[in-house]
Protein backbone atom coordinates (compact mmCIF):
# COMPACT_ATOMS: atom_id res chain seq x y z
CA UNK A 1 0.00 0.00 0.00
CA UNK A 2 2.98 2.61 0.61
CA UNK A 3 4.93 1.69 -2.29
CA UNK A 4 1.11 2.78 -4.44
CA UNK A 5 1.40 6.29 -2.53
CA UNK A 6 4.97 6.87 -3.01
CA UNK A 7 4.39 6.27 -6.68
CA UNK A 8 1.53 8.21 -7.02
CA UNK A 9 3.11 11.10 -4.82
CA UNK A 10 6.17 11.01 -7.31
CA UNK A 11 4.28 11.00 -10.72
CA UNK A 12 2.14 14.04 -9.25
CA UNK A 13 5.13 15.62 -8.71
CA UNK A 14 6.30 14.79 -12.02
CA UNK A 15 3.73 15.97 -13.95
CA UNK A 16 4.07 19.19 -11.72
CA UNK A 17 7.42 19.80 -13.11
CA UNK A 18 6.61 18.77 -16.93
CA UNK A 19 3.47 21.07 -17.26
CA UNK A 20 5.95 23.97 -16.20
CA UNK A 21 8.56 22.73 -18.31
CA UNK A 22 6.27 22.37 -21.21
CA UNK A 23 4.89 26.20 -20.09
CA UNK A 24 8.34 27.51 -20.08
CA UNK A 25 8.76 26.27 -23.53
CA UNK A 26 5.63 27.01 -24.80
CA UNK A 27 6.43 30.70 -24.01
CA UNK A 28 10.11 30.49 -25.46
CA UNK A 29 8.71 29.06 -28.17
CA UNK A 30 5.63 31.78 -28.84
CA UNK A 31 8.23 34.71 -28.60
CA UNK A 32 10.84 32.53 -31.43
CA UNK A 33 7.43 32.62 -33.75
CA UNK A 34 7.10 36.38 -32.89
CA UNK A 35 11.21 36.97 -33.81
CA UNK A 36 10.85 35.03 -36.83
CA UNK A 37 7.83 35.86 -38.48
Amino acid sequence: MNKVVKVGGKMKHNSKINSYELYKHSIFFRNYINNVA
